[in-house]
């Protein structure tokens, strides 16, 4: 799926798995676009909240969200709310719980047709990892399984059928796959401390991105006078813009000639309500443009077009383990990053090696502090562009593939 991260984890790695003589099968939600390099089924979900959410997505990519997409959907979910609850009352799974049966129903008749030498599971939706455990268990084939983002926090309550349902998948693969990572070193450990089982059948790795072309060009040079500041994909009411627009207003009171040299760059998403309500109170909305949603292939060079990256990382608990996939992205921009980080020390030290600017994302305070910092570095002329390579998806993808190399050998075409 266009700019989704969770597609571009694995998507990106496809062309390596490729030249290594490997041919992945690929079986996927129906959203997005279908494989041409390689076999891609895409499989609905069976269960009825499952089928009504791809049933929204897919008819608002052909249609749109115009009168026939709401009559179409309204009519949609009045046939299917009945066996809606009846599913929430007998399960209290999330929506797409259900396509683990698709998933085990194709895999095994792909590990069939295929010969298949490996399962590998990546998500993102637990239901993945759920369909990997059973085929292992069905066909013997070694399973591994790549954990987008972590599972469970330290102290976190087991509370409904739902997050124990999460809980059990983490400790399934714990404890069976061959092979397991998580995309950041807390989250490792932090499974590690739950399950210590695992061993060294886990390991950490950086998802990286790739190098966009048109960023390994011609260098593009912004705007000398305005101090433009992007932030590029989804804000939401977790992941919102309160305390960067009250730290925005902050800085304006401490730099008040900052105001007309200073414009924040919107694309993907506009200012969530909680921003923009904290915008509207400060008088200060004029300071944020939207720019829309941008196709993936132009998103780069627009990286390039601003002075500063914003990073937005959260402000939940699951924060210290996780990090943005965006942060890949804005790496290749060669642009100094200004993070608004939640307790991640891991995500800081990776900012602060390429001269970026953290903030702690929830004190206004300190987001004041160090957009202050960055923009007197602008206007002094003491930008300094990192020296430290991006992290790449090929570095992953050979981080990887030596790991199966090594524990599980068997899986791999000879080389």
């Amino acid at each position: 799926m266009d700019g989704r991260a969770a597609s571009q984890v694995i998507t990106d790695k496809i062309p390596m798995l490729i030249s290594r003589g490997i041919t992945p099968v690929v079986i996927s939600a129906p959203m997005g676009r279908r494989a041409t390099t390689h076999p891609h089924i895409q499989a609905f979900a069976l269960g009825p909240s499952a089928l009504r959410f791809d049933a929204r997505h897919l008819l608002s990519d052909r249609i749109g969200r115009g009168l026939g997409y709401r009559a179409i959907i309204g009519l949609l979910s009045l046939v299917l709310a009945p066996l809606i609850i009846v599913e929430r009352l007998l399960c209290g799974l999330q929506n797409h719980a259900s396509w683990t049966l698709s998933a085990i129903f194709f895999g095994l008749r792909v590990i069939r047709q295929h010969r298949a030498t490996l399962i590998y599971t990546t998500g993102g939706a637990y239901s993945a990892h759920w369909a990997g455990y059973w085929l292992q268990r069905l066909t013997g084939i070694a399973w591994v399984a790549e954990v987008h983002d972590p599972m469970i926090h330290a102290g976190q309550s087991m509370k409904g059928r739902n997050l124990r349902r999460v809980a059990k998948t983490e400790a399934l693969i714990c404890k069976h796959a061959n092979l397991a990572w998580w995309l950041t070193r807390a989250a490792l450990e932090s499974a590690r401390q739950r399950h210590p089982e695992l061993q060294e059948r886990g390991f950490w790795v950086h998802a990286g991105a790739m190098p966009p072309a048109e960023m390994l060009g011609e260098a593009v040079t912004p705007p000398v006078d305005v101090l433009h500041i992007g932030h590029f994909g989804s804000l939401s009411r977790s992941r919102n813009t309160g305390a960067f627009v009250e730290g925005v207003a902050s800085f304006i009171q401490r730099q008040p000639k900052a105001r007309t040299h200073l414009v924040i760059d919107l694309f993907g998403s506009d200012l969530d309500p909680i921003g923009r309500q904290a915008a509207s109170k400060a008088g200060i909305d004029s300071l944020f443009e939207f720019h829309g949603r941008l196709a993936h292939e132009a998103v780069h060079g627009a990286m390039r077009r601003v002075h500063l990256l914003l990073l937005i990382h959260g402000s939940s608990p699951e924060c210290s383990e996780y990090i943005p996939a965006k942060t890949f992205e804005y790496f290749w921009a060669q642009r100094p990053l200004l993070a608004c980080t939640y307790r991640n020390a891991e995500l800081d030290r990776l900012v602060q090696e390429r001269n970026g600017y953290i903030a702690e994302g929830d004190s206004a305070a300190s987001i004041a502090i160090a957009l202050e910092t960055a923009y007197l570095d602008w206007k002094n002329g003491n930008w300094a562009p990192s020296e430290v390579p991006p992290i790449s998806v090929e570095s992953a993808a050979a981080i990887i593939l030596g790991q199966i190399s090594s524990k599980v050998p068997q899986s791999l075409p000879a080389q």
